[in-house]
């Protein structure tokens, strides 16, 4: 075993996370982004996983077919998604298209052999495979490769998840209070969550308060209540196999409760505010709806992709910049909206008072923060985290950089690997998009820096020499 901690170094492909939040639902390739079609870490897969995978569904239907296999997690698997729907339009009727997503069905990993995300199968009208590559793929080479197969796709073809409503719920013993709506003065610093727990979130509750509830209560905002109820609820309605994660993490449970419920609220008063009717939308859609309007003015330079382009070479391959130049401003562009909604979520607790449970958020804070990234946050050293997963190219390029850097500086840093396929809610509570994912945090447990995919060693020494890592 080498010196570098790890959280689950067994291969196992992306497995589910965890509750979404509304806002984190109805998208096109892994139904997770708000107002995007990007990708993230957090479908919730609850009860058993259907056979919806299986290769009999797709091939051998009299029609050629490819199968891309992969997850939101990696960044080849997100590049490879406009490409996928690009086909699955211009191949309708003559092929098969498909997307297999393995944070949804993880059991595809073993039915087809998967070693590496994303891979691509090729089958015949038959359903005889012909091919298989891994990797990022791009539209000119599929289309080649078919060809190459003996099989012409180039002629014009024929053209041929709204959320569950949540409702506040109150309870009859709720005192009736005025609501606060209105801008308030943030109270005494050691009431809030981030300085009484710090890291204990990311998320909704950085800027809530705490505060002493009726019975039963978890939650306060204005005139919306969440019961403990509510949160068991929604922890019996995950897959048996999550159960254990989100009882241990019931924070994180009760804020994604949460934040859907106040974006809803701020969407509600934005349209009562320019006086547009919302009455007839579903709660979804109203959320999905604002989230796309704050989001619409954002734009991807050239100087951005081209940027991305020659720092992630080894992820697109031999392919040239023109090749997937839109693949990248599509990823880039649904980053920069994701950056700006995750912030917009983070000051939430600014614009409106959110109280939680005193009692009940000091015995849950020391359940979830009973972690190794935690603990190392803890230690007063600096830590590294690299939070990734085996299977993933760019993660598998990490791992002897991570165990490089752990035995030339011995104890003088924390270095911590978490595979998100078998720690999803760490990886959630760490707002992880897309792996691998380092994060630098100072000897006082402070967020110094994060970086989104392969990082060179020299690089990753600068950022450590920067926070007095010598």
């Amino acid at each position: 075993m080498n010196k570098v901690g790890k959280i689950g170094i067994v291969v196992a492909l992306i497995a589910v996370v965890i509750i979404v939040i509304a806002v984190k639902q109805n998208q096109s390739i892994r139904d997770s982004v708000p107002a995007t079609d990007a990708v993230s870490i957090g479908p919730v897969a609850v009860g058993g996983e259907p056979a919806e995978y299986k290769p009999e569904n797709f091939v051998g239907k009299g029609l050629p077919a490819l199968i891309d296999i992969g997850a939101g997690t990696c960044i080849p698997c997100r590049l490879m998604a406009p490409i996928l729907e690009e086909l699955k339009k211009e191949l309708q009727g003559k092929a098969i298209v498909q997307f297999i997503d393995l944070n949804k069905y993880p059991g595809a990993a073993s039915e087809y052999r998967i070693r590496v995300m994303p891979t691509q199968i090729f089958y015949d009208a038959s359903g005889k495979e012909l091919f298989r590559h891994e990797g990022f793929y791009s539209k000119d080479d599929v289309l080649a490769k078919w060809k190459e197969l003996g099989i012409d796709l180039t002629e014009p073809a024929l053209q041929s998840l709204t959320p569950k409503r949540l409702s506040p719920v109150k309870p009859d013993d709720a005192p009736e209070e005025e609501s606060t709506t209105k801008p308030y003065s943030p109270p005494p610093k050691s009431q809030a969550v981030k300085d009484l727990y710090p890291g204990l979130t990311t998320g909704a509750f950085i800027y809530a308060v705490t505060s002493e509830l009726p019975e039963g209560v978890l939650l306060k905002a204005g005139d919306m209540f969440i019961k403990d109820e509510d949160v068991d609820k929604k922890i019996s309605e995950a897959s048996e196999q999550m159960r254990p994660q989100l009882r241990k993490n019931v924070i994180f449970v009760l804020e994604q409760i949460a934040t859907s419920k106040l974006i809803l609220y701020e969407a509600e008063t934005e349209a009562a505010k320019i006086g547009t009717d919302i009455s007839h939308k579903e709660e979804g859609a109203i959320i999905q709806d604002y989230l796309r309007k704050s989001t619409e003015r954002i734009e991807v330079g050239d100087a951005e992709i081209l940027d991305f382009y020659n720092s992630n070479k080894e992820t697109v391959g031999d392919a040239a910049l023109a090749q997937v130049k839109p693949q990248i401003e599509q990823f880039l562009l649904q980053q920069k909206q994701q950056e700006f909604i995750d912030e917009h979520i983070r000051t939430i607790g600014k614009r409106m008072r959110i109280e939680i449970s005193a009692p009940w958020l000091k015995v849950k804070a020391a359940l979830s923060l009973d972690n190794p990234v935690d603990k190392a946050r803890a230690s007063g050293k600096p830590t590294l985290v690299e939070l990734g997963a085996s299977g993933c190219i760019p993660c598998d390029m990490m791992q002897p950089i991570l165990d490089a850097l752990s035995e030339k500086n011995g104890e003088k840093i924390n270095i911590i690997f978490v595979h998100v396929g078998q720690e999803q809610i760490l990886g959630a509570r760490y707002g992880i998009q897309s792996i691998p994912v380092q994060i630098f945090f100072d000897k006082n447990g402070k967020e110094f820096f994060r970086h989104a995919g392969f990082f060179p060693q020299e690089e990753v020494e600068k950022k450590l020499s920067e926070m007095g890592v010598k």
